[in-house]
């Protein structure tokens, strides 16, 4: 015999008073643990903040921040870093509580050298270790200008790092001196050639030459050549000179003194005599010109007879006049003396006039 068993609807799995009584369950879990996960994180929260000291080049403060690194840390307390700036501990360093962040900020400042000027950083007062952290290394001969005063490498180092740093790279130069058998190599930071040959205690005669000369700007590796000059003495217009000058010939050193030769001026020596030191020239000056002078022409005795007169009488029937005669003369003078005279042309300028006499008897002799 069978024995049936009735449910009620409320019990069966998909009635809707089940399934609403799970929906209830759930809701109220879910927000027990949105709840939870709420005051976990409010505490995380509270409780993660970390108290940090943070001293900047000797600046320093306290602040509480939830930054999990260094870094983060920085940034919340706006706090910029350079490339170049020190940080202790390093930045990806976590945060804890009680953490010091040292900050030692890079210094800046100008640096310029060879006409290229930039900017750097540094965290060292002594210009030779900010030069060197550059991989700049000074030669002997280099200058450096620390806030445009010159360094000196025993001065005293000041504590406050500088702003400006120049170096000037010494230049190369040869020195060639006819004084002297070998050449000079040195360096130097001079401007000019003239202040090369003031730095090395050249001294020079008005006459020496210098190649190239003194106001060109030095550059690496130029050649200075100073031909030198030789003692002479000269004889020129009148007036003896002793002086200094240069030339191959004694031409060449007339025209360098100023004394070039005019016309038919010569000199002794020749002036094709090869110039030698301490020579003496004589210059001769030549003025060759021409005169016209005046001569009387001789006039003639016509004898001729007269009855009338007596022997041995006379009597002047016609005065004589001289006539006149003009002479070209070509006349030569060295140094204003005359030293020849040569006739190039005569010619009558008025006939002379002949003298008539009559005589008596026998004709005179």
């Amino acid at each position: 015999m069978s024995r049936q068993i009735k449910l009620s609807p409320a019990l069966l799995p998909d009635s809707p008073s089940l399934l609403a009584r799970r929906w209830v369950r759930l809701s109220l879990l879910g927000m027990i643990l949105i709840v939870i996960a709420v005051a976990v994180f409010v505490a995380e929260t509270i409780f993660a903040r970390s108290t940090i000291t943070i001293d900047v080049n000797g600046n320093v403060r306290e602040v509480r921040t939830d930054a999990r690194t260094v870094q983060e840390a920085l940034q919340d307390a706006d706090i910029l870093i350079d490339e170049a700036d020190r940080v202790t501990p390093p930045l990806q360093t976590r945060v804890n509580d009680n953490m010091t962040i040292t900050i030692t900020k890079a210094h800046q400042l100008v640096l310029e050298m060879g006409g290229d000027v930039r900017r750097v950083y540094t965290h060292s007062s002594d210009p030779l270790v900010i030069l060197t952290e550059q991989g700049i290394q000074l030669g002997s001969k280099d200058v450096l200008y620390v806030d445009h005063r010159l360094y000196q490498p025993d001065q005293s180092l000041s504590k406050t790092p500088p702003r400006y740093l120049q170096v000037i790279r010494a230049k190369n130069y040869t020195l060639i001196d006819g004084e002297h058998e070998q050449p000079l190599y040195g360096q130097s930071v001079s401007h000019t050639v003239g202040e090369v040959l003031e730095e090395n205690g050249v001294t020079l005669y008005l006459a020496d030459q210098i190649s190239p000369s003194p106001n060109t700007s030095l550059t690496d590796g130029l050649a200075i050549v100073i031909t030198r000059s030789t003692p002479v003495q000269i004889s020129v217009d009148g007036q003896q000179l002793r002086t200094r000058a240069i030339g191959a010939t004694v031409h060449d050193v007339l025209n360098m003194l100023g004394f070039p030769l005019l016309g038919f001026d010569y000199t002794i020596p020749a002036e094709d005599t090869p110039f030698s030191p301490d020579m003496e020239i004589q210059v001769i000056r030549v003025i060759e010109d021409f005169e016209v002078e005046q001569a009387p022409i001789p006039f003639e005795v016509v004898m001729v007879s007269a009855e009338d007169l007596g022997p041995d009488e006379q009597r002047i029937i016609q005065e004589g006049v001289p006539g006149v005669q003009e002479i070209r003369v070509r006349v030569r003078r060295e140094n204003d003396q005359i030293v020849s005279r040569v006739v190039q042309e005569t010619w009558t300028v008025v006939d002379p006039i002949p003298q008539i006499v009559a005589y008596g008897g026998t004709p005179p002799q």
